[in-house]
């Protein structure tokens, strides 16, 4: 069971939500560009993956912007700048 509490953050009205019986916590956001030649998806799966090596507790991510490489003018790399949220632990 989650409760839900609206806040407004900079003008957004924002959804703040955790589950019944759990003390408040506190998180913690990062933000690191994937990269791959094959596609957004990868590039996104990449920073995560590597992400996940250092950064404990992951919970969420956002995809703030993609963009990508030409050479020779095909595409040669895909790039996807990533939000990740995580648990800080007390």
């Amino acid at each position: 069971m989650f409760r839900s509490q609206e806040t407004q953050i900079s003008g957004l009205t924002v959804y703040l939500t955790k589950p019944v019986g759990v003390k408040d916590l506190v998180w913690k956001c990062i933000e690191i560009v994937g990269e791959s030649p094959e596609s957004f998806a990868n590039a996104v799966r990449n920073a995560i993956t590597e992400a996940g090596k250092s950064v404990k507790h992951m919970q969420w991510f956002e995809v703030t912007s993609l963009r990508g490489s030409i050479q020779e003018g095909k595409v040669s790399q895909f790039q996807a700048s990533v939000k990740i949220g995580f648990k800080v632990e007390r």
